[in-house]
C-alpha cells in the first residue's frame, strides 16, 4: 500500500477514495479503528474518522488510524484537517510530539484543506524534519497520479462489475436535495417515513421498518426520516438534536444489519451518519472502491457472506433520480 489518507466522515472519506480510484490506484474504504490486514490488492486507503468529536478523542482516532495505515506499509499519510481550530492545533501539536518521540518515525503526515492559520502554520514551520505539513485540497488526486504504477492509465481502478440480488434505499437527510429525491423516487416505489418523534417515544422500531422494507423487497423500497426542518424541530426540542440523530443513525444501522441478514445485496444510503452507521452495524471492515454511480459516489463492495455492494452519499448530493440511478449502478 503506497497512501493512506484520514478523512472526516465516513460519506467525505468516499468521496476522497473515489477521486484515488479515479486516479488509477486500487483503493479501500474504511471506518475508525480497523483491525483486520487489508487486501494484498489495495494501493491506497482511507479511513473514515469523525473529527466532530472533542480533541482528546479526535486525536485518539487519528492515532489508530495511523497505526494501521502503518501497520499496511503507508509511509506517506494525508489527514483531513479538522474545522475547529482549536481541535486543528491539538492534533498537529500531538503528532508533532508523537513522531517525534519515534513512534511510525518513517511515516510522513500532510494536513489536508486547512483554512488559512497562520499560527499553525509557524508551528509547523518551526519543527524539525517537516514531518508534518499543510497541503492542498487537490493532495490526494496528485499524490495518487504521482503515485499510480507505471504504464497505469487514470480511470476506475474496480474491475467489480455488479451485485446480483434485491436492493434497498435509506436516507437519514434532511437536506433539500434529498427531500426531492426521496419525493421523486415514491412516485414509483413503495416508501416508508419514520418519525424521529415516534421512534424516541418507542412506537416505531427498526423491526417496523424491516418488516415495510422485506414485504415490499420486490419493488426496492425507500425508507426515509428525511422531512422539513420545522418537522424535525419537535423531536429535537423535546430530546435534544444530538440524541435524536445519534438514535436514527443507530436505528439505520441496525435496519441495515437486518436487511442484509435477510439477503438484500444493494443498498443506497443517504446521509453521512446514517451511512457511517449502516457501514459498522453491517459488520464490514472494508469496502472496495468501485465503479461510480455518480460524482463522488462510487459503488462500495464488501465481500464475505453474504456480500453486499453499497452507495453513499451526503445529503446534499445528487441528481433527483439518484436512488433510482444508484440502486441500478449496483445491479450485475
Amino acid at each position: 500500500m503506497v497512501l493512506g489518507c484520514i478523512g472526516d466522515g465516513f460519506a467525505p472519506s468516499v468521496e476522497t477514495a473515489a477521486a484515488l480510484s479515479r486516479e488509477g490506484l486500487r483503493t479501500i474504504v474504511c471506518g475508525a479503528a480497523p483491525r483486520a490486514r487489508a487486501p494484498r490488492n489495495a494501493e491506497a486507503a482511507v479511513v473514515a474518522v469523525d473529527f466532530s468529536a472533542t480533541a482528546p478523542d479526535t486525536i485518539r482516532q487519528a492515532f489508530q488510524a495511523l497505526d494501521w495505515l502503518g501497520a499496511q506499509g503507508v509511509r506517506q499519510v494525508l489527514a483531513q484537517a479538522p474545522a475547529s481550530p482549536e481541535t486543528r492545533a491539538a492534533l498537529a501539536k500531538a503528532l508533532l510530539e508523537r513522531l517525534a518521540a519515534g513512534a511510525r518515525e518513517d511515516i510522513r503526515v500532510g494536513l489536508v484543506g486547512a483554512a488559512p492559520d497562520p499560527d499553525l502554520a509557524a508551528l509547523l514551520a518551526a519543527a524539525p524534519g517537516g514531518r508534518v505539513t499543510l497541503v492542498g485540497a487537490d493532495a490526494a488526486s496528485g499524490a495518487a497520479n504521482a503515485l499510480r504504477p507505471a504504464g497505469r492509465p487514470t480511470g476506475d481502478a474496480s474491475r467489480w462489475r455488479g451485485m446480483d440480488g434485491p436492493g434497498v434505499a435509506i436516507a437519514g437527510s434532511g437536506a433539500s436535495a434529498t427531500l426531492s429525491q426521496v419525493a421523486h423516487y415514491g412516485e414509483r416505489h413503495p416508501t416508508m417515513r419514520i418519525d424521529p418523534e415516534q421512534v424516541m417515544l418507542g412506537r416505531v422500531t427498526e423491526d417496523d421498518a424491516a418488516r415495510f422494507a422485506l414485504d415490499n423487497v420486490e419493488r426496492s423500497p425507500l425508507i426515509h426520516s428525511s422531512t422539513s426542518a420545522a418537522l424535525r424541530a419537535g423531536a429535537a426540542a423535546r430530546w435534544g438534536e444530538t440524541r435524536v440523530a445519534r438514535t436514527m443513525d443507530w436505528l439505520f444501522g441496525q435496519l441495515a444489519q437486518k436487511l442484509v441478514d435477510a439477503g438484500v445485496t444493494r443498498l443506497v444510503v443517504a446521509g453521512d451518519g446514517t451511512a457511517a452507521a449502516v457501514a459498522e452495524a453491517t459488520r464490514r471492515a472494508t469496502f472496495e472502491i468501485g465503479p461510480e454511480i455518480g460524482a463522488g459516489a462510487p459503488a462500495l463492495i464488501a465481500q464475505g457472506d453474504p456480500p453486499l455492494a453499497l452507495v453513499v452519499k451526503r445529503g446534499g448530493v445528487g441528481a433527483r433520480d439518484f436512488f433510482e440511478t444508484a440502486l441500478a449502478g449496483l445491479a450485475a
